[in-house]
């Protein structure tokens, strides 16, 4: 990262500039541009990425800063060592180096599976049903069954003197395996567990079987032939010999088309080949050519049609080429990285993709990138030991909220000036962008800020420092407190400040550089965190403080909020579950929350106090009223909705457009255009922003919520005219960011159903909607990873948005396409005891 200062010699002049800069208008002098500053995601992410600046002018208050991307220590995984297709499910399967793996589902933009500690090696994808799995070898040459919902089998035991070093093949359909023992001999296993050896096989065979598991080839004669077998009856029978491409080089690589009946080989020269396998006379060279690859072909990747291939020279070079019709190289990609093999290629989306260190994959375009230049990725999949995440080349992200925590845009400053680092989630109002991955292939890209700036490229400036000062406090522990930004910096620069006690909001004060409120303590240790926000929202460096009263915490109450609405003022907008889903909660948390106890084994929760509102109790004054009944700091306040919600555009952050709806006889009125429907439900609906405001207000500074409601194709149809349109382009996405706004602005923690365009889902063999079978399933105990008998917030949150993805497959009905939003700010705490 580089800060470049801004010089400040006039007060007008330096803030002009400074917001100039960041609107991408302003042309960096070229001894500024010849520093050559790294783009954001390229090279080895999460290694050594501190840069140092070079000075415009000697005042450092008014910065420009260019980040570098960075993955926490404790957070990093293995590099990738292997990425496979599976061909009808868009599906990515991506091995890592610390023997773990995952399936990212591409065409839903987020990875769905994680198997971790299963010491896997290798794997290759086939599909089962309606579910899509993969045989994976592990360290010890056992192989196991690993299903897209996380499920797993034993396949076949360890084999004695397995030689992990060598990668070793499979059979998608089969099972079958070759592999090679520390003597240096090459075998293979069969389906029925039978052991053959492969003759002549050279020590690094190459062995590749082809999809249907009848041929299989391998490497002899010091790698100038392969040898083809067909495997039938457990018996292996010769078929022919490939001779390599030309000139007798050695054979560096090999795959199989996905028919299985021509072969792909690329050579130490440099040359690429195929062969057809099934010609009359024997296996037959089809053609040759030439590539640019200096070190030979080392690298082979078929795409999922077997229409093309991408050969590298197993550092930082691909080329790819059709391998029918005309043959002529179609794209060549420098890469900002050294790739020993993890590539994969997506004709259909253009797409090359290459496996990083610490979990990282990378996506370049193909043909984007000018002839000899690197190739910067449109974007990365990042894979952490317990998230994800996905960013895009202008710092767009999308992720689970353990893996954009571990992700942070870090440097340091020039002249020892120390340094600057801010978590990537510090920049959510500017660039989060729920489903990023899925809208780098859609055919008309809509995004929620496409004015975003380019971080890499433009920077942004960076966000005030804060001070907090502190009145006397007085006989009932109220406490003055006062927030300023660093002295001299501009005001027009600072967005707004938010103070936070004990990780709850106290005060949103957008727009302002100072302000002055009254904070009452509790006892015990009370946390006082200021924050100011830079252009575009971006949060800044906050200021904490901690401030000990003297006292005894009195014991929490356990207070619930359930509504949940069946049955609509509109006959049409009728609801099947979430009167039973509301009713169920309740009585779950009331018995969990009874046996819920501390470490020395007492009760935690001195009561549990339950509000539920159903059907025509649910109005909108009603569900106010609930949720400002008195509570305490020390209270852990649950609110639950079930019902409609609906998504209207907001401002330029996706900010004020989502609304639950309450119970109105206004939802009958007969209205005759959509922006009329659209301000009836501004008017009557409980929105997003409000939301927050109103448990913002509460005493209780432990509040979790939970919203299994979203946009329904029957209240679409409510407007004359509105049937069967189409639901307004990236709804869903304004919604899952209005939400997940809520939590990390108020300092909530909140679980909501999202999918903006289609009905919250309604499961068919459990009557309930989705998202609240897994909480319930969660605060049951399935949300219980630690084994401590008590589950806490971010362990339902955690639970609830790792198995949706799988929800669909466990219950054996139709995909579940929920994503739902899980964001915990603020102190972890427990809502049940098991």
């Amino acid at each position: 990262m580089t800060l470049i200062p801004v010089r400040s010699s006039a007060a007008g002049p330096t803030i002009f500039a400074a917001m100039f800069i960041l609107a991408g208008a302003f042309a960096l002098p070229p001894s500024v541009e010849a520093q050559g500053f790294g783009h954001i995601l390229g090279g080895a992410v999460g290694g050594s990425v501190l840069q140092t600046g070079t000075a415009i002018g000697s005042d450092k208050r008014f910065v420009i800063v260019r980040p570098r991307l960075a993955i926490a220590e404790a957070s990093r995984s293995g590099a990738v060592t292997k990425l496979v297709f599976h061909r009808e499910r868009d599906l990515l399967f991506v091995v890592l180096a610390d023997g773990s793996a995952r399936w990212w589902d591409l065409d839903r933009g987020l990875e769905r599976t994680a198997a971790r500690g299963e010491d896997i090696l290798s794997g290759v994808a086939r599909t089962a049903g309606l579910t899509a799995e993969v045989i994976t070898v592990q360290m010890d040459g056992s192989s196991m069954l690993l299903r897209q919902d996380g499920t797993r089998h034993l396949l076949s035991a360890a084999i004695p003197d397995f030689d992990p070093n060598a990668p070793p093949s499979v059979a998608a359909s089969s099972g079958s395996m070759a592999f090679r023992t520390r003597d240096g001999a090459w075998w293979v296993r069969t389906g029925n567990g039978e052991q053959l050896v492969l003759p002549d096989a050279d020590t690094d065979a190459l062995s590749t079987f082809s999809p249907d598991g009848y041929r299989m080839i391998y490497r002899i004669d010091r790698g100038r032939a392969m040898r083809v077998l067909r495997l039938r009856n457990q018996v292996l029978e010769p078929t022919g010999l490939l001779s390599g491409c030309a000139g007798g080089a050695k054979i560096t690589a090999a795959q199989f088309t996905p028919a299985g009946s021509r072969v792909v080989l690329g050579d130490a020269s440099g040359n690429l080949c195929l062969w057809d396998l099934l010609d009359i006379n024997g296996p037959r060279l089809l053609f040759t050519v030439k590539t640019a690859l200096s070190g030979g072909v080392r690298v082979l990747v078929i795409d999922r049609e077997g229409l093309h291939a991408a050969a590298g020279n197993g550092r930082e070079k691909i080329e790819v080429w059709p391998i029918s019709g005309r043959i002529e190289r179609l794209s060549a990609v420098t890469l900002q990285m050294q790739v020993a093999g993890a590539v994969a290629l997506d004709i259909e989306r253009q797409w090359l993709l290459a496996g990083g260190e610490n979990g990282t994959v990378a996506i370049h375009k193909i043909g984007e990138s000018a002839e000899g230049r690197q190739s910067r990725p449109i974007a990365q999949l990042i894979s952490t030991n317990d998230g994800w995440s996905v960013l895009d080349r202008n710092g767009r992200f999308d992720g689970s909220q353990n893996g954009i925590d571990a992700l942070s845009w870090t440097g340091e400053a020039e002249e020892g000036d120390g340094a600057h680092a801010l978590p990537v989630d510090s920049f959510s109002e500017s660039h989060y962008e729920p489903g990023i991955l899925a809208k780098l292939d859609a055919p008309v890209t809509t995004l929620l800020n496409d004015t975003a700036s380019d971080l890499p490229e433009s920077g942004y400036v960076r966000p005030a420092e804060v001070t907090i000062e502190f009145g006397k406090r007085d006989s009932a522990d109220i406490l003055p407190v006062t927030v300023r930004t660093e002295s001299g910096y501009p005001a027009e620069n600072v967005a707004g400040l938010r103070l936070y006690h004990n990780g709850k909001l106290v005060l949103d004060g957008m727009g302002r550089a100072s302000l002055k409120t009254r904070v009452r303590l509790g006892p015990g240790e009370n946390l006082i965190r200021a924050v100011a926000l830079g252009p575009g929202g971006i949060e800044g460096t906050p200021s904490t403080h901690t401030v000990t009263i003297s006292g005894t915490p009195p014991s929490p109450s356990l207070k619930v909020v359930a509504i949940g609405i069946n049955d609509y003022a509109n006959p049409a907008w009728e609801l099947f579950y979430p009167r039973n889903d509301a009713e169920t909660l309740v009585s779950i948390l009331r018995e969990t929350g009874t046996r819920l106890r501390d470490e020395k084994g007492d009760q935690v929760f001195s009561k549990v106090s339950v509000s539920i509102l159903l059907d025509n109790l649910a109005r909108k004054q009603a569900i106010e009223n609930s949720l400002l009944q008195p509570s305490s700091a020390r209270d852990v306040l649950v609110v639950y909705f079930a019902g409609h919600g609906y998504a209207l555009r907001g401002d330029e952050h996706g900010w004020d457009d989502w609304y639950l709806l309450p119970y109105t006889r206004e939802w009958r009125r007969r209205l005759e255009s959509p922006e009329e429907f659209d301000n009836l439900i501004r008017q009557n609906g409980l929105s997003a922003r409000d939301l927050m405001a109103l448990l913002t207000k509460t005493a209780a500074q432990r509040v979790f919520l939970v919203l299994d409601s979203c946009y329904s194709g029957a209240v679409v149809k409510a407007v004359e005219g509105n049937s069967g349109q189409e639901p307004k382009v990236g709804d869903d996405a304004a919604t899952q960011k209005a939400l997940r706004q809520v939590a990390r602005i108020g300092g909530l923690h909140v679980l909501a159903a999202s999918r903006a365009h289609e009905r919250a889902t309604e499961l068919q063999l459990e009557p309930h909607g989705a998202l609240t079978y897994l909480v319930l399933e969660g605060i049951r105990g399935g949300a219980d990873g630690d084994d401590d008998k008590r589950v806490s917030v971010r362990e339902v949150i955690d639970y609830a948005t790792a198995e949706m993805p799988n929800l669909a497959d466990k219950l054996s009905q139709e995909p579940i396409s929920q994503k739902p939003v899980g964001y915990s700010k603020g102190a972890n705490f427990p809502v049940a005891g098991l």
